[in-house]
C-alpha cells in the first residue's frame, strides 16, 4: 500500500536498541510492518490512526517483556494488535466513515480491472462488521490459521469459520453485482479464499 505522503517515523525506528530482545522485537515489526499497517488501515479506516496505533501495538509488545517466550511472532503481534484495536474501538467509539482516507493505489491505472478490484475490496471491507473485518484481515493480511485467529480473538474456531464464510458470501454477492466491472482479476482472487 503506497501513500500519497511520506510516512512519519515509527517510534521503534528512531531509537537505538539496548538489548538483544529489543532488537528482536524491532526486527519482527520491520518484517511484518506491511501486513500490520494494512490490517490497521482497514480496521480503522484512517492511515494516520493506523500509524498511531502501530506505535501503540509496538509499545504494548515492548512493555509486555514476553519476547523471550514468543514462539510465533506473527501470532503474538496480531493478538496484541487485536487487543489494542478492540480497546480503541470501545474507548473512542469509532464510527463508520463515508470513505477511507485517500490512499494512493500505487501505479494502478484507474481504468484497470485491478484498480476496480481494490476499490471494491476497500468498500467491502469497510462495510463488514468489526468481527468479520478482524477475521478476514487476520486471515488475509496476517496469514493466520483459523486456530490462531481463534486464539487471537478468543472466539471458537467454529465462530471464526462462520465469520469468514459470511465474508466470503458477501464477496460473492459483490462479485455477482459487479461482475462486468471487475472481470477475471476479481474472479481469480476470489477463488484463492476458502473456509
Amino acid at each position: 500500500m503506497k501513500t500519497t505522503k511520506k510516512r512519519s517515523s515509527f517510534l521503534y525506528e528512531s531509537k537505538k536498541t539496548s538489548t538483544s530482545n529489543e532488537q528482536r522485537l524491532k526486527d519482527f515489526f520491520v518484517r511484518y510492518e506491511p501486513e500490520i499497517l494494512g490490517t490497521l488501515f482497514f480496521l480503522l479506516g484512517s492511515l494516520n490512526e493506523a500509524e498511531e496505533t502501530l506505535n501503540e501495538v509496538f509499545l504494548r509488545c515492548w512493555k509486555s517483556n514476553q519476547i523471550d517466550d514468543v514462539k510465533n511472532a506473527r501470532v503474538w503481534i496480531f493478538r496484541i494488535l487485536h487487543a489494542v484495536v478492540s480497546e480503541k474501538m470501545k474507548k473512542d467509539r469509532i464510527r463508520k466513515r463515508n470513505n477511507y482516507d485517500d490512499v494512493a493505489l500505487g501505479d494502478l491505472d484507474e481504468s484497470s480491472p485491478e484498480y476496480s478490484f481494490v476499490c471494491y475490496m476497500r468498500k467491502l471491507i469497510y462495510n463488514l462488521d468489526f468481527n468479520e473485518r478482524v477475521v478476514f484481515l487476520l486471515r488475509q493480511n496476517g496469514t493466520l490459521s483459523y486456530r490462531q485467529i481463534a486464539q487471537t480473538t478468543g472466539d471458537s474456531i467454529e465462530d471464526v469459520k462462520k465469520a469468514m464464510q459470511v465474508v466470503l458470501d458477501k464477496l460473492c454477492l459483490l462479485f455477482e453485482s459487479n461482475k462486468e466491472d471487475m472481470g477475471k482479476s476479481f474472479s481469480n482472487t476470489l477463488s484463492e479464499f476458502s473456509v
